[in-house]
């Protein structure tokens, strides 16, 4: 198999959507901002793009000749973005599930570390689930040190009862609880 990592386009979208449907029961938010990301000057938004023998999947030709086609499917995708000109956020990283354990969400990383440093960026920072230990392991490979941990808040409403709940999200409980300030968010981003 042959691998690219390349920016993000257009014409990736369907695959790009189909990918992010496995991503938290199909409530993804990169399928509504794909576009934006895509047009984005300022950003890099890359896929890893990985060339396989077989059938192209989307259009279902092969080779003349009998053989199949070469068929690509992206492996990985993410974003570099870049905030106030010197600093670095990777976001959006995800994986497609077949391709995961064979490195590409690893590549992507170095890809966007040295595309920070060539930048001359003063941080590359990111944030991700506290139970993902697979990009947290990544992560630490490359030199990241985590500098915060939050909790995130939902306020739904009951369908139908009119009534109000708010769900937090299960903390270990080793974890410091805590309401967050915006001077926690300040050092947490700037520091």
């Amino acid at each position: 198999m042959q691998d690219t990592i390349r920016k993000a386009e257009l014409g990736d979208i369907p695959r790009i959507q189909e990918l992010c449907a496995e991503i938290w029961d199909g409530g993804d938010y990169i399928p509504h901002v794909v576009s934006d990301w895509i047009r984005d000057p300022e950003g890099d938004f890359c896929v890893v793009e990985v060339m396989d023998d077989g059938p192209d999947e989307h259009t279902g030709l092969g080779v003349p000749n009998g053989r199949p086609a070469r068929a690509s499917h992206i492996a990985t995708l993410g974003k570099l973005t870049i905030l106030n000109g010197q600093d670095g956020w990777l976001e959006g990283l995800r994986g497609n599930t077949e391709y995961k354990g064979q490195g590409y969400a690893q590549k992507l990383t170095s890809y966007f570390i040295e595309k920070a440093r060539a930048r001359n960026l003063r941080s590359l920072r990111l944030a991700t689930y506290y139970g993902n230990s697979e990009s947290i392991h990544i992560l630490h490979k490359y030199g990241f040190r985590e500098i915060q941990r939050f909790v995130q808040f939902e306020l739904s409403f009951a369908t139908g009862e009119g009534e109000a709940f708010a769900v937090a999200q299960a903390v270990p409980p080793e974890e410091e609880f805590r309401l967050m300030t915006m001077t926690d968010l300040d050092d947490a981003l700037w520091s």
